[in-house]
């Protein structure tokens, strides 16, 4: 994730204007603030830009009410895993942090000014979006940003944070298991939901507002400190030792997905792979439980499938190594099972048709470098 803003941030100046320059329908235009040399940047990286994007029709959901969190979005058709639900260009665009050599009051002008120049149509969709933060910020705008934003970017030559507010996407309400998840595409400018898992439907469509790797009460401490509510999803309802499973569950997740620890733990199975993927070794001593690669990854995945919590570090690295194993045994059937997942879950966090290779290795497992390799 970039920083919240880079080190020459103070010698940058702020501009605000309309993409495309050209205007269109007000589903396709949006007001981006930048810092001097994105915008230049982004029309010589990728000629004619924002490059088109489409986004299924009909919709496949709806902005309904929903029982105690105001509206919320919902599938009006099945979604596979993977597919897209929705991908829109955002009303405004903006960075996270502001240099401000003017001061406070400048910063939320550069806002509140963005907000006014919206096309009339896309202006009340904007404010008619919730603003759960009051007072406590110095603009209505601001307010509106801070609760319906999601993270956007990178863009060249800016590494630091956006947030965009999007018509629909920010309909989306919080769940600490998601069945849906945001991602950005700079090329054309679009923010998209893609289905984590299957969605029937007729469910309603959630995303994480917050990191769902901690435990139940730090969620709730978080989002009762950010978005001023107290979450009531089915993994937050858990009291017991159901709360405490699942808080341990996750915290196994998060334990396994530093970069360090991945490392680490990619050099340890492909070498017990190589030594012949042993089970369990041929002495144990007395009152000791030894543990293998293979059982491991196999409960990382597990835990991450039941508790709805697919860390977006630890995912790949996990099925990738579920894939070699029984590629090495040549079971086909499990290679093309979870190398089906690790393409779905590619394409949802990379916001685009890409699945990293993984589609062809379901569909064809003998050609992968593993097989058979004993």
């Amino acid at each position: 994730m970039p920083p919240d803003y880079p080190p020459d941030l103070l010698e940058r100046t702020c501009h605000t204007v309309q993409v495309p320059a050209s205007g269109g329908p007000p589903e396709h235009l949006t007001v981006f603030i930048h810092y001097n040399g994105v915008l230049e940047a982004l029309e010589a990286e990728y000629p004619g830009w924002p490059l088109p994007f489409v986004t299924p029709s009909p919709p496949v959901y709806k902005i309904v009410p929903i029982e105690g969190a105001g509206l919320g979005m919902v599938a009006t058709v099945d979604i596979a895993a993977g597919a897209v639900i929705v991908r829109e260009r955002p009303l405004l665009l903006a960075p996270r942090a502001f240099s401000a050599p003017k001061g406070r009051e400048h910063a939320t002008n550069i806002i509140v000014n963005a907000a006014q120049s919206l096309h009339p149509e896309n202006k009340r969709i904007f404010y008619a979006l919730k603003n759960v933060k009051g007072n406590t910020v110095p603009s209505a705008e601001e307010g509106l940003v801070n609760t319906n934003a999601f993270g956007c970017g990178p863009f060249p030559a800016y590494h630091g944070r956006y947030g965009g507010v999007a018509r629909d996407a920010s309909r989306a309400n919080h769940s600490c298991s998601p069945n849906a998840a945001q991602s950005f595409d700079a090329v054309t400018l679009t923010q998209s939901l893609r289905a984590y898992r299957a969605i029937r439907a007729g469910e309603e469509i959630t995303v994480a507002y917050v990191s769902m790797s901690m435990p139940a009460e730090a969620r709730q401490e978080e989002l009762l400190r950010r978005y001023f509510f107290t979450c009531a999803c089915k993994s937050c309802r858990l009291t017991g030792t159901a709360r405490d499973k699942s808080d341990s569950f996750r915290a196994f997740v998060q334990a396994n997905s530093g970069a360090d620890m991945i490392a680490e733990f990619d050099a340890t199975f492909e070498t017990w792979l190589a030594a012949g993927a042993h089970l369990s070794p041929p002495v144990v001593p007395p009152g000791c439980t030894i543990v293998n690669p293979l059982t491991i990854t196999l409960t990382l995945w597990t835990i991450m499938m039941e508790e709805g919590c697919y860390d977006p570090a630890l995912w790949e690295p996990v099925l990738r190594r579920l894939v070699k194993y029984y590629s090495v045994f040549k079971d086909e059937a499990r290679v093309r099972h979870y190398a089906t997942k690790a393409a779905g879950l590619r394409m949802v966090h990379a916001d685009s048709d890409d699945d990293g290779g993984w589609r062809a290795v379901a569909e064809n497992p003998r050609m992968t470098e593993w097989w058979g390799k004993r």
